[in-house]
């Protein structure tokens, strides 16, 4: 009988086991720093910091200050590294004269030409915005993800953000109380943020603030002035950068002046903003309804007369509004800037109240008869009943 040859495998299985975490006490903050391309920390604790010893570390550049808040970004001009990836925008939030959170923007669909830089000069030509942020935003991110894990361990799924839409899926990475947050929004924008583990584990909500307290809180941020000025003081600033993010910045402010956790660029997301800006109103004005909410206020969206005394009524119980207005004549912002600046050295008020009359029989001339468009979303912090002027902080 014939023997047929045969040949024998030895056979064995290849198992692959998920990355093994780090022990927390394995890993330095020297280590953190190194990963991350900063010096973000000093010790093995951001929460104990101050925040503008930590933004001197950074060399990140003051943005707002109130009593109770603070806020430190960097726009870069040139490359600026994080994690391996030009961060665009940087931004480090304090609260009650700690850290409370830090918020990183890799890729951002308002920011169109810091993309195009991204892009080699080949592609740009041709190039499809969608398909370039979804592929920008997919690859980083997954690059990003890879890292993070290989220095934790793997990470866990999570979701970031309270109200509507605005919650985010994210992946969170932990290290002694401190909690890595990476958002990838497809078509939207690629962020990380930093937060404490207990901010993340309450999906970034501060804790409930009664109607009584808030009530007084916002009665104390109104300041009344001899010449008749009536304004809310404290209000936080927001830079938007080189965008039409004039609606998701005011809103981030407007939010932030309530004690909400706010993030343009999330806002930005909800508000469906477009490339370069642009925003949606009816979309993220239900999504502020929404947002109030889920942190126990309410907010409502009323038809107001831009008058004076129609405004006090709100103002007088520290409630700024927002206002959407037309500026694009060029005459009114140039108006606006010369009065404001003039404003400064008045001395005889009824005087200044007899320009003013003139100023708007002139700009209502020159608006007669125009087409209104250039649409900009300003905020009301104030009112003067005698002179008939409202204010706006700066943008």
């Amino acid at each position: 009988m014939d023997v047929k040859p045969y040949l024998y495998f030895l056979l064995f299985a290849v198992v692959f086991f998920p990355a093994e975490a780090k022990a927390e006490d394995e890993i330095t903050f020297y280590q953190i720093n190194e990963l991350l391309g900063i010096e973000l920390l000093a010790d093995d604790l951001l929460w104990d910091d101050t925040p503008k010893s930590v933004a001197k570390r950074l060399r990140w550049r003051p943005e707002s200050k109130t009593s109770n808040q603070s806020s430190f970004r960097h726009y870069s001009q040139a490359d600026y590294e994080i994690l391996g990836s030009q961060a665009y925008s940087s931004v480090l939030y304090g609260r009650d004269g700690k850290p409370s959170q830090v918020s990183i923007v890799f890729i951002n669909r308002g920011d169109v030409e810091a993309l195009l830089k991204r892009i080699d000069d080949d592609d740009k030509e041709d190039a499809n915005f969608y398909d370039l942020l979804e592929d920008a935003v997919e690859e980083e991110g997954e690059a990003m993800t890879a890292k993070l894990t290989d220095f934790f361990g793997d990470p866990s799924k999570a979701r970031f953000g309270k109200g509507g839409d605005l919650k985010e899926k994210v992946t969170r990475w932990d290290w002694n109380g401190h909690a890595f947050l990476l958002s990838i929004q497809e078509e939207q924008y690629l962020g990380l943020r930093i937060v404490s583990s207990e901010f993340a584990d309450s999906r970034g909500t501060l804790e409930e603030v009664s109607d009584r307290e808030m009530k007084e809180y916002l009665l104390s941020k109104v300041v009344r002035r001899e010449n008749g000025d009536v304004l809310i003081s404290d209000m936080p600033m927001v830079n938007q950068g080189p965008k039409g993010y004039c609606v998701p910045a005011t809103c981030e402010r407007f939010l932030r002046y309530f004690g909400i956790p706010a993030d343009m660029y999330m806002l930005a997301r909800v508000g469906n903003t477009g490339f370069g800006g642009g925003t949606t109103m009816g979309a993220i004005t239900n999504q502020l309804e929404s947002i109030a909410r889920s942190n126990s206020r309410r907010f409502e969206y009323e038809d107001v007369d831009m008058e004076a005394k129609d405004i006090a009524k709100y103002i007088d119980q520290g409630i700024p509004l927002m206002w959407r207005v037309y500026a694009e004549n060029q005459i009114y912002m140039e108006e606006i800037n010369k009065r404001t600046k003039e404003r400064r050295d008045v001395a005889d008020w009824t005087q200044w109240k007899e320009k003013l009359d003139k100023v708007r029989t002139r700009l209502e001339d020159a608006r007669r008869g125009r087409y209104q468009s250039g649409h900009h979303m300003c905020m009301i912090i104030g009112y003067n009943k005698e002179t008939g002027e409202i204010a706006s902080p700066l943008q």
